[in-house]
């Protein structure tokens, strides 16, 4: 009796102990809607002969972080979305402990092979693999819904026209690699409108503001790989247009309005007299100033030949401009310090009819009175003579007149020049 206790013992200490695992609410349903016996992941959920899957592409701006013209290139965080139906994982959920809906990775079930073309990845792989990583969320009624977050890099063709008051489209082409027309309908999920609905108010950045995000319906021909004898096929695509216009007040306030100011100071040279000998170098190291913002010009755009935009257009036309007052300012010292050795030819005198015209009246006892329209050569002495202007007085009066002159060209062509900046800009903030 007591070997038979101890044989009992020693079986119940050395077999295992059994652990009863418990069943969980979605292991049942995970069992037989995903069975690898039923279930073929690489296949495509068409289920009647002659049907198309339909598929709907949606994608919402969460924020644009940057678009740097140099470069091209466009960088925005995006929510990514793809809704189909497979009809292999419908379940009643009244069998099922009323369970409507699970999650499982997108490796686990069938999903459409998106790429965007526009993409700036290192490599096709990852361009390819969209939603591969993600987490899909399936509906009883055979649903799927994929979704994730991305940070992508699409290539933008950036047209610098009117930059810096200037508009641009980058767009971002969802389609399917391999699945033509026959059998794959990609379609937008809802309809955008406006495009309100695809972006934040938020997704604007300090430089960009957002206008729209707008998708479209497209249907393009096109080869699938290399071989040029094979059969061109229809695809369906899905565009999603990110609507983008600059701030401008940044280059108002660093470039247009200092290029202004210098232009404008400028016209100040007209105003120096001769003797003081600082003319040539004053408009000269204004123009040198204005050089200097063109460089800098030239390191924030694209380095491309197809156009001039509108701020190098204003920048050439400033420099211009200062150029033209720094030819005009040698003119004028040429005439103004010349002595009496020299007389004044008669068609430059003949040009001192011009004085009233340029606001400037002279007088013989030496004054000059400004912004008037008469001049008068000779006036009568005391004694009833008359006294004759000596030639250095008639070569700086030419100076004076050729000052008053361009003073005046100067200013109009100044004015015109920042009235044309200045309707662009207008025409931004509307």
């Amino acid at each position: 009796m007591i070997c038979q206790l101890v044989c009992l013992l020693f079986i119940s200490t050395a077999s295992p102990v059994l652990s009863v695992v418990p069943q969980t609410v979605y292991g049942d349903l995970l069992a037989n809607v995903l069975n690898p016996n039923t279930y073929l992941k690489t296949a495509m959920p068409i289920c009647n002969h002659g049907e198309k899957l339909h598929v709907g592409q949606d994608m919402i701006l969460y924020q644009l972080y940057d678009l740097e013209e140099p470069t091209q290139m466009l960088t925005v965080d995006v929510w990514v979305e793809s809704t189909w139906r497979d009809c292999r994982l419908t379940w009643d959920p009244a069998a099922y402990h009323n369970v409507t809906s699970f999650a499982v990775k997108a490796t686990e079930i069938w999903h459409p092979d998106l790429v965007f073309f526009e993409s700036l990845h290192g490599n096709f792989a990852e361009a390819l693999g969209v939603l591969g990583q993600s987490t899909a969320r399936v509906r009883y009624d055979g649903m799927v819904e994929l979704g994730s977050q991305m940070l992508i890099n699409t290539f933008c063709r950036v047209d610098l026209r009117l930059y810096p008051f200037d508009k641009q489209r980058c767009n971002i082409t969802f389609a399917s690699w391999s699945k033509d027309n026959r059998t794959f309908v990609l379609r937008k999920k809802v309809d955008s409108g406006t495009g309100a609905d695809h972006a934040f108010k938020a997704a604007s950045n300090g430089a960009w503001l957002v206008e729209g995000f707008p998708a479209f319906n497209k249907i393009v021909q096109r080869k699938v790989g290399l071989n040029e004898s094979a059969e061109p096929a229809w695809f369906t695509e899905v565009t999603f247009q990110l609507q983008l216009r600059r701030k401008p007040l940044y280059h108002q306030a660093y470039m247009v309005f200092p290029c202004a100011l210098l232009t404008w100071l400028a016209l100040l040279v007209y105003l120096l007299p001769a003797e003081s000998g600082e003319k040539i170098g004053y408009v000269t190291t204004l123009l040198l100033s204005l050089v200097v913002f063109l460089l800098m010009l030239a390191d924030n755009i694209p380095r491309s030949g197809d156009c001039v935009p509108i701020l190098g257009q204003y920048f050439v036309m400033c420099v211009l401009l200062v150029a033209l007052a720094n030819i005009t300012t040698v003119l004028s010292y040429s005439l103004s310090l010349r002595s009496d050795e020299f007389s004044p030819p008669k068609l430059l005198l003949a040009c001192l009819s011009l004085a009233g015209l340029c606001g400037l009246q002279f007088r013989c006892d030496g004054g000059w009175r400004l912004f008037t329209f008469s001049w008068r050569q000779l006036m009568p002495s005391r004694n009833g003579g008359a006294k004759q202007l000596s030639n250095s007085d008639k070569w700086r009066l030419l100076g004076i007149v050729c000052d008053r002159f361009c003073l005046l060209v100067y200013g109009v062509l100044c004015t015109a020049l920042t009235i044309w900046i200045a309707g662009f800009s207008n025409e931004t903030e509307d």
